[in-house]
């Protein structure tokens, strides 16, 4: 038995890098518009427009940083201690909250003529936020399949 509740921990770790790693690909894009950011460029910020005398950027954001470092934590937490199930569940759920939400919380700021302004875009979502969010849905699983072991032993 000891050999089925290690194996779900490793696939469980398996299942939060790969959630993590999805921040290489596309993540957002303007509703009207075919350029798209990917969860690196979302969390991390890039310069979106600069026409000279103004320039557009996505700003670091935390919450996006969270969103994608919370799987790959939940993951290495549970291979280290199998006692810490539940834990990695609800970050693995949180992890699901924030990338599914990602699109309401980054936003963009327009610098120009010697002010700050934040720009309200609407973004959609794009293949690699939802298998980001998908896996992180799959880890809330696995997590709790290990939990269940762990009361059950």
């Amino acid at each position: 038995m000891k050999e089925k509740i290690n194996g779900i921990a490793f696939i469980t770790f398996i299942i939060g890098v790969a959630a993590s790693v999805m921040i290489f690909l596309p993540a957002i894009r303007y509703e009207n518009i075919d350029t798209v950011y990917s969860g690196f460029q979302a969390t991390f910020g890039v310069e979106i427009v600069d026409v000279g005398i103004a320039t557009g950027q996505l700003e670091f954001n935390f919450l996006a940083l969270l969103a994608y470092g919370l799987p790959v934590i939940a993951g290495i937490l549970l291979m280290f201690s199998k006692k810490a199930a539940l834990i990695s569940m609800l970050l693995f759920v949180a992890a699901a909250i924030l990338l599914f939400t990602l699109p309401l919380y980054v936003y963009a700021t327009a610098t120009g003529f010697g002010g700050t302004t934040d720009i309200e875009i609407d973004w959609v979502m794009q293949y690699g936020l939802m298998i980001a969010g998908s896996l992180s849905i799959l880890g809330v699983f696995s997590s709790a399949l290990q939990t269940f072991n762990n009361f059950r032993d």
